[in-house]
């Protein structure tokens, strides 16, 4: 069910018995792809938390035997949680997240992990991950957040300096959703950079979090690559392709670069729903508006650079096309930004492509366009919320919102990846049996 009562009336009078079942607590973000991905692992989310009515709706709907709360979580008082072995939390991200647009400015989160100014508080913050480990004494505790979160915050080592004080060893993973998974556990097709932290009670033994990514190396074939740092001297956060390369494990050929294997984003694309015409302007006015320059200057850069084989214009900031055999960038929850285009009367192609998506974001960027030989003759749709949900690795048959596009874009935008939480998952349980 979903309690909406207060804190104060409802305090003390759910009790929860303390047993050796993985269960979690999870402090969710977006639709809850944590919960999602921890389930499949092969744990029981007792509790899931969050602001948002419209967002917990639709974890309860997907989650039944969780109890739901509907809270600031920041305001919460940390002893009415219930006594669980796992804490999951992803961090309010908003202020340094790259998909926000905004100027970061290292050193200028206050201590609640809020930037001074406008901004509205949400979910939990970085601080409330840790007043909850002192009341509650997890054996693990997950977070995730975007890279940035350990880049810019100037508190950071602070914060993990006071969870080592609570009794805690701290592992950092960086990886992107498009490289985690295997085997029944399908990757994401979209490229998410995302840090994860994996906090493990004095005591336990340290779960493995090497990221081997499945790849092909033109010496050796089918390898699982390793992850290796450009800079060894610096600390290990980044992302893939900047501060960090995936390499062949083989000395014979040299330990090539390698890209890994990824999922491509065509498997979760319903190539059966039509466009619009791009030179019939912007379907969405119901007087005729044509789309923007910008708009337009990215699907005849795709064109120019894959000619009518299919590919993905991404809808913001200084973006290139990628092709349909790339993962594709982050779905982000500040709208659609992709947009998928394939030339008319190739529908059967483009069923075997292969790149994942973006990043998915919280509000509608992505978009389905069928090119021709001119930006006009060709036709643009953007990609549904189901789309941009399974490009975040949901189930097919996963509860969406039952309200807005944009509150189902958003929970899907603010998710965590559900393979990259049971990937941490699976590891993390190998050491609690």
């Amino acid at each position: 069910m979903i309690d909406l009562r207060t804190p104060q009336s409802r305090r003390c009078r759910r009790v929860f018995v303390h047993d050796q079942a993985p269960d979690v607590t999870d402090l969710f973000a977006g639709l809850g792809g944590a919960s999602t991905g921890l389930a499949e692992a092969g744990y029981r989310i007792r509790l899931a938390m969050n602001h948002d009515r419209i967002q917990v709706a639709a974890h309860q709907a997907n989650h039944p035997d969780t109890v739901h709360l509907v809270e600031d979580i920041n305001a919460y008082d940390k002893r009415s949680l219930p006594r669980t072995r796992i804490l999951w939390g992803s961090p309010i991200c908003t202020e340094i997240s790259p998909a926000g647009g905004r100027r970061r400015n290292r050193g200028q989160l206050t201590l609640d992990g809020h930037t001074p100014g406008k901004f509205e508080r949400t979910r939990a913050t970085a601080l409330d991950i840790i007043a909850a480990t002192e009341v509650h004494r997890y054996d693990v505790i997950l977070c995730e957040n975007v890279v940035e979160f350990a880049l810019d915050w100037a508190l950071f080592d602070w914060w993990l300096s006071g969870m080592e004080i609570l009794g805690y060893n701290f592992q950092i993973v960086c990886a992107s959703s498009a490289h985690l998974g295997g085997g029944d556990n399908l990757l994401a097709p979209q490229h998410r950079d995302r840090l994860y932290i994996v906090f493990t009670r004095k005591g336990i033994p340290l779960p493995d979090l090497e990221v081997r990514p499945e790849a092909v190396c033109p010496g050796c074939g089918p390898v699982r690559a390793r992850q290796v740092w450009r800079n060894p001297r610096r600390r290990k956060i980044g992302k893939w392709g900047v501060q960090y390369d995936y390499r062949c494990p083989n000395r014979e050929c040299g330990h090539l670069i390698l890209d890994p294997t990824v999922r491509p984003i065509s498997e979760v694309i319903d190539w059966d729903r039509p466009g619009t015409r791009i030179g019939d302007g912007r379907p969405d006015r119901k007087v005729f508006t044509p789309y923007a320059e910008s708009t337009r200057a990215r699907v005849a850069a795709g064109l120019e650079k894959f000619g009518h084989a299919p590919h993905v214009a991404v809808l913001r900031r200084n973006t290139s096309p990628v092709a349909v055999t790339e993962a594709v960038p982050a779905v982000s929850a500040q709208g659609k930004h992709h947009a998928l285009i394939v030339p008319n009367g190739r529908k059967g192609a483009v069923r075997t492509a292969a790149e994942p998506l973006t990043t998915v974001a919280c509000k509608p960027h992505h978009s389905l366009v069928r090119p021709a030989p001119t930006v006009d003759d060709c036709t643009l749709r953007m990609l549904t919320p189901r789309e941009l949900a399974s490009a975040q690795r949901f189930p097919a048959d996963y509860v969406l919102p039952d309200s807005s596009q944009e509150d189902q874009i958003l929970g899907v935008g603010n998710a965590v990846s559900v393979n990259a939480a049971r990937w941490l998952g699976e590891r993390v349980l190998a050491v609690l049996a």
